[in-house]
């Protein structure tokens, strides 16, 4: 049967979970609540496996069959997709939490003790503002390079040039 549009938004719950099956092993799965969840099945290491592509309607067919595409590809080179996916976001929350942006807030909450209210909030600010969101701030501490902080005192020298001429 071809999945249409209109044929899986009117896919109503049944007495017990039923599957409104695609091509290339992958298929809608509608629970008994209505949920509907885009999944697909595959053999790997001598082992049936199912792996869930997306919700439906928020993850479209063509969406469902490109993320099916990636996840076969993987199935082939001998990975499981879940396991490819867990690694990527261990990756991601890594690099995440050895941004220079982090690290400044680390070195904050490790000195907050030692240092006044007053010194504490200026500390913050400043980051807040000439940091954070900078390319600088988002980038991997390893990455960085003494043309990245001269980059970012230029900005912050500029800035403070510019709020002088304006009197502030």
């Amino acid at each position: 049967m071809k999945l249409t549009q209109p044929l899986l938004l009117n896919a109503e719950p049944q007495g017990k979970p039923y599957k409104l099956r695609n091509r290339d092993s992958m298929y809608l799965r509608v629970s008994v609540f209505g949920s509907k969840v885009w999944k697909f099945d595959y053999r790997l290491d001598g082992e049936d496996c199912s792996y869930t592509l997306g919700r439906f309607p928020d993850l479209s067919i063509s969406g469902a069959r490109q993320r099916r595409n990636d996840a076969a590809r993987l199935v082939a080179s001998g990975i499981h997709p879940k396991a490819y996916e867990k690694q990527q976001q261990l990756q991601t929350i890594t690099r995440n939490k050895n941004t220079f942006w982090a690290v400044c807030e680390d070195w904050i909450e490790d000195n907050r003790d030692r240092w006044s209210e007053y010194y504490c909030g200026q500390a913050v600010r400043f980051l807040s503002r000439y940091v954070k969101d900078s390319p600088l701030g988002k980038m991997p501490v390893r990455d960085i390079k003494v043309a990245h902080v001269y980059d970012l005192l230029e900005s912050i020298a500029k800035r403070k040039t510019q709020s002088r001429a304006r009197g502030q």
